[in-house]
């Protein structure tokens, strides 16, 4: 993955589902926005901050035309 310019390897557990002419496909992560140059967002000197960690998960779905 790719972010602000920086890469870093990221293994991506999937699960497949097949079913007559779909076929879909899950998967998740956890990224930290510091390893890609990222100060994670805070204001009033710290007493209100956003976690470093980020999950990210998705679903691809292909259908038969």
């Amino acid at each position: 993955m790719t972010l602000r310019g920086q890469t870093r390897r990221v293994d991506v557990p999937l699960s497949i589902a097949r079913e007559p002419g779909k076929l879909s496909v899950r998967g998740g992560f956890r990224i930290l926005q510091s390893d890609f140059g990222i100060t994670p967002f805070s204001v009033a000197g710290g007493a209100i901050q956003v976690a470093d960690g980020v999950d990210v998960e998705f679903t691809i779905v292909a259908t038969r035309r």
